[in-house]
């Protein structure tokens, strides 16, 4: 919620008396923004009050970081230019990170857990021994051998004993016989009772190969049981899966519905910055000339606040109109154009104050406040004596020779850097050759810096 409105930023800035500083790009985000005008015009204050570079450079870096945090630009060293903080697509960052499919659901895996069971009942049936019977093996008939021996035993005991008795305890052939058929009968009876125990061995045989199979077919049922519970399980899986899925690409979706919204309104964003920054850097020098004059009209009343938002020294005498522009040395205005570059000013700036200074000597002590020492004179060729006698006899000044060989000199550089540019050749290189012109003293470095602007361009 604001706390001030732009009414307040207003007369707080008048009775600062620091409104005519505030430039057209930190008006129009004070109006969008009046706490924002605000800050800036608290740091306007401390930059007005700092006794020290370290506090100017503080303030004005809060007020740069107030001009882009809300406003997307910058005001340059002094707060009054602009400079739109410049983006491009590749700044673009999403607002959220894209969607991405995670299963945490772990897929149902099978095992037969009847596996070893079912093979081995299996084997076993397959692979079952014919049936054969073996009377000694089989307990069954053991047990009867001695159940009718024991009887056969018996029977012969008992047969003796009674013809003994018979015959008052004599022995006779007919005792022994009676006796002998009595142990065979039990014998014939355990030989018929082995077809009986073969068929009960038998059907034995046939039981458990039934059984076996009974056993198989319960197991199979079993294991079937469990894997169809697995195919359900699979199934449900897939189906919990291929939604989540679903989800995840209706997710992505709107994801890329959202970004590709975002990023138009980000590109519509960079074409209006784009816009803008046009806007602001594109006033023209008549424009100028008009605010200059404006600015002029007001100083001869003692109103120095559009010349020094201008950019221009008030102390400095003007005129009005267009003649009031010193008369300068195109070189030496060029010497000072590059000293102004060089503190620090923009193209356009630095363009127009060089207009107010005649040499570069006046423009160094304006900013810097002492008045540099004159350089030695150089001493003099041969030829260069013969040259300052015939100028003498001509009646031709040193300095107004000097001034005609420099302007010669600085025209047939510009020409060659002109004709370098219209036959393709690139700015590094044309720099270069301004670097031998700089050092074999044809023209100044601040030549060389105003040559390259005028044919090149750049700020």
């Amino acid at each position: 919620m604001a706390i001030y409105t732009y009414k307040d930023f207003e007369q707080a800035a008048k009775n600062a008396g620091l409104l005519g500083q505030f430039s057209k790009a930190d008006l129009t985000l004070a109006q969008q923004n009046p706490d924002a005008g605000m800050s800036i015009l608290k740091y306007k204050q401390d930059f007005a009050n700092a006794t020290t570079d370290a506090q100017r450079a503080a303030a004005n870096s809060g007020a740069e970081a107030v001009r882009s945090s809300w406003g997307g630009y910058t005001g340059g060293g002094d707060g009054g230019s602009f400079h739109l903080d410049a983006m491009s697509p590749n700044d673009y960052k999403p607002s959220a990170p894209a969607p991405s499919f995670t299963d945490t659901t772990t897929a149902p895996t099978y095992t037969n857990r009847y596996d070893e069971q079912y093979r081995d009942l299996l084997d076993q049936i397959v692979n079952r021994p014919e049936f054969k019977y073996d009377a000694e093996t089989d307990p069954l008939y053991s047990q009867y051998r001695k159940q009718y021996a024991r009887e056969g035993e018996r029977a012969t005991q008992d047969t003796l004993a009674a013809a003994a008795a018979a015959t008052g305890g004599l022995p006779s052939s007919y005792a022994v016989t009676a006796a002998g058929q009595a142990g065979n009968y039990y014998a014939s009876q355990m030989t018929d009772k082995m077809a009986d125990l073969y068929q009960l061995a038998y059907n034995k045989y046939v039981s458990d190969h039934s059984m076996k199979q009974t056993d198989l077919d319960a197991i199979r049922i079993a294991e079937q049981s469990d894997y169809q519970k697995f195919l359900n399980d699979q199934s449900q899986y897939n189906t919990d899966r291929n939604f989540l899925y679903n989800q995840y690409l209706n997710d992505l979706n709107q994801y890329n519905t959202d970004r590709n919204f975002n990023y138009s309104q980000f590109m519509d964003e960079i074409n209006n910055q784009t816009l803008s920054r046009q806007e602001q850097t594109a006033m023209s020098e008549s424009e100028w000339q008009r605010e200059y004059e404006i600015a002029q009209l007001a100083a001869a009343y003692g109103d120095y606040s559009g010349l020094q938002k201008l950019g221009i020294n008030p102390n400095i005498p003007v005129t009005s109109g267009s003649s009031s522009k010193q008369e300068t040395d195109p070189v030496e205005r060029a010497r000072i154009y590059g000293y102004l570059i060089d503190k620090g000013y923009s193209s356009a700036d630095a363009k127009y104050m060089a207009e107010g200074f005649a040499t570069l000597a006046q423009a160094r002590e304006y900013f810097e406040g002492t008045t540099p020492e004159p350089a030695p004179e150089p001493e003099l060729t041969t030829e260069e004596i013969r040259r300052q006698q015939t100028m003498k006899l001509l009646g031709i000044s040193a300095e107004a020779d000097k001034q005609a060989q420099n302007t010669a000199m600085y025209n047939q550089v510009l020409d060659d850097v002109w004709n370098m540019k219209k036959d393709m050749v690139s700015k590094e290189e044309a720099e270069k050759f301004l670097n031998d012109a700089v050092a074999g003293k044809y023209i100044s470095s601040a030549s060389k810096t105003m040559i390259l602007r005028e044919v090149y361009g750049g700020a």
